[in-house]
């Protein structure tokens, strides 16, 4: 049966739709609706799911159901019928219990995993959602015919857009509308404002929230960003390289993992103020940080962005304040407030799997004691390119399966695609190609 809130949510608000949302293996989000009076029926018998189309299943045995979790709700402010949207947990059928391979249960894990190894009791993370807002965008490709046709009316070649006001801003008020909606739905907004790109480049900070409430908070934002801007006659994308010579996007985590109310981070002894603990959560970030790009940054795209230069976070090292280095401690943070933001992300990613690589790596840098050396990290560098980061992974994998967190087999499919998709881009002649070589 459902909860008290959202029974009474329901009638006060007189919904009359559910929309299950949930992702695909990849990340891109899903969703299934119903009219409300079917709730507590598929609360306890799940919506049939196939999920070879999900690419978490093969077409010979691909049978599973969502059942719909009450944990939080959103109303959807976009829908002109009253309807609430739930998140979604997937399961065997016959009763056989959870799908191993759900990427929202692979998070659930995760935490529970680091609250059982009695690393922390508490774990908040915080999204910064980098993102381009468009006039218009026209693109296609097929073997005869490629083009890209971008356009906007604000900024010009190079423009430093950090924190522009008008003229050079033109979408201070699309912004505002943007973190009302997210309030709205019960998003907590912490700022917004223009980001560095010359061309209508935007940042809007999330408040910090457990790790699943981030990973939904992040869909359901790229999810309201899209509708909103659609709203305006614009368009919005949130790839981490869209344009050439302009300044990418990317989804920082700012991770903070308190015990009994303290942040794990801080010692007031350290002539930095930073733990032993979070020096070797950071290293084991840093450790496995070839790896786990292959979930924090999973599309070919992921990696235009992290070998072009502006404050690109690249190395596989940790400073105060830096922003080239993978994570970076914010110097103005004090005392129980020390976090680690890790750059690297983009929102390409599916952020139940991202959040889970990235704190798993953390736990196992603190289970093996890497916090004894006193050097900020490696000499290292993040994969060049999407071939590579799938590549490290399969090499560096028993970090996510040592506790059953990551069945193998999903790792196994998810390197395959990755290759696949690698080589289905990397094989295709560019406009960039025919203007060097055509001629030749």
């Amino acid at each position: 049966m459902l909860t008290v809130d959202i029974r009474k949510f329901i009638q006060d608000e007189n919904i009359e739709f559910i929309d299950v949302r949930y992702t695909s293996l990849e990340g891109r989000l899903r969703s299934i609706n119903f009219p409300v009076k079917q709730l507590d029926y598929f609360i306890e018998k799940g919506i049939g799911v196939d999920g070879s189309s999900l690419g978490l299943m093969d077409e010979k045995n691909s049978d599973m159901v969502i059942k719909p979790d009450l944990t939080h709700y959103y109303p959807d402010p976009f829908s002109p019928i009253p309807t609430l949207i739930l998140f979604g947990k997937l399961f065997l059928t016959k009763g056989r219990g959870y799908f191993d391979g759900d990427p929202r249960r692979i998070l659930e894990k995760t935490v529970s995993i680091l609250k059982e190894e009695d690393i922390a009791d508490e774990i908040l993370t915080l999204p910064e959602l980098e993102f381009y807002v468009f006039d218009g965008c026209n693109y296609q490709n097929s073997p005869l015919f490629s083009t890209i046709d971008i356009q906007t009316r604000e900024g010009y070649p190079g423009c430093n857009g950090y924190h522009a006001d008008y003229p050079l801003d033109l979408q201070k008020d699309f912004r505002s509308h943007l973190m009302a909606v997210f309030g709205e739905v019960g998003i907590g907004v912490k700022y917004g404002h223009h980001e560095v790109g010359s061309f209508s480049q935007s940042e809007i900070e999330l408040l910090s929230s457990d790790p699943v409430t981030t990973a939904e908070n992040v869909l359901l934002g790229k999810y309201i960003v899209q509708r909103v801007a659609n709203s305006y006659n614009l368009v919005a994308t949130f790839m981490p390289k869209p344009i050439y010579g302009e300044p990418g996007s990317g989804l920082h985590f700012h991770l903070l993992l308190k015990k009994n109310g303290s942040s794990i981070f801080y010692d007031e002894k350290d002539k930095e103020h930073l733990s032993y603990d979070l020096k070797s959560f950071a290293k084991g970030i840093l450790k496995h940080g070839k790896a786990i790009s292959s979930f924090t940054n999973p599309t070919t795209n992921s990696y235009k962005r992290l070998t072009s230069g502006f404050e690109s976070p690249r190395k596989l090292s940790y400073s105060v304040g830096g922003r080239e280095s993978a994570i970076r401690i914010p110097d103005y943070f004090e005392g129980g407030d020390i976090d680690i933001e890790y750059r690297p992300p983009d929102a390409t990613c599916n952020p139940y799997l991202a959040l889970s690589v990235i704190l798993l790596s953390g736990l196992d840098g603190v289970k093996t004691s890497m916090g004894k050396k006193e050097q900020k990290g490696t000499l290292e560098e993040l994969p060049c390119n999407l071939l590579e980061a799938a590549n490290a992974l399969m090499k560096d994998k028993d970090f996510l399966t040592r506790d059953g967190i990551f069945p193998e087999w999903i790792l196994d499919r998810w390197c395959d695609a990755k290759r696949k998709e690698f080589w289905d881009i990397e094989s295709r002649p560019s406009a960039i190609e025919f203007i060097r070589y055509f001629s030749l």
